[in-house]
C-alpha cells in the first residue's frame, strides 16, 4: 500500500483517495449494497426457476464502480446476509446468517436456498464486468 503524506499539512493519502473520497466511496459501496438487496428482492416471473435482477445490478456496478469498489461493494452485501441482515432474495423467510449462505439451513431443503458458489461467483462477476467496462471506455 502506498502512502503519500502531503507536504501542506493534509492527511495522508492512501492508494491515491484523500479522506474526502474514501467517505464517497462509502458512500458507493453502501448504495450499491443497498441496491443488490433491493435487486434481490425484486422477482422476475421465469419457468420453472424463479430470477432475481441481481446479476444484472452486480453487473451494472462492476462498470460504473471499477474493480476494487465492485468487488467491495459485492463483500459488503454478503457480510451483511452472512451476519444475519435480511438482504438475500427469500430471506427472512427461509432462513437467515450463516445458514442461508451455506445452502443448508438446519430446517430447510437446501434446494430451496442458493448454492455456496454465489459468495464466489458474485464478486468475481463484478470485477469482470469492471475489467469489461473499462476496456470500453
Amino acid at each position: 500500500m502506498d502512502i503519500v503524506v502531503a507536504g501542506n499539512g493534509q492527511p495522508p493519502i492512501v492508494w491515491g483517495v484523500s479522506s474526502r473520497g474514501r467517505l464517497s466511496q462509502f458512500a458507493l459501496v453502501a448504495l450499491g449494497a443497498f441496491l443488490l438487496t433491493l435487486s434481490a428482492k425484486t422477482q422476475v416471473p421465469a419457468w420453472p426457476v424463479p430470477m432475481t435482477m441481481q446479476t444484472y445490478v452486480v453487473l451494472v456496478i462492476g462498470m460504473a464502480y471499477g474493480t476494487r469498489l465492485a468487488v467491495a461493494t459485492v463483500l459488503a452485501y454478503l457480510v451483511a446476509g452472512a451476519l444475519g441482515l435480511p438482504v438475500f432474495a427469500g430471506t427472512p423467510e427461509k432462513g437467515i446468517g450463516i445458514a442461508y449462505c451455506s445452502g443448508r439451513p438446519a430446517d430447510i431443503c437446501s434446494a430451496s436456498s442458493p448454492p455456496p458458489g454465489s459468495a464466489v461467483g458474485l464478486p468475481r462477476a463484478g470485477g469482470i464486468a469492471a475489467s469489461r467496462g473499462a476496456s470500453l471506455q
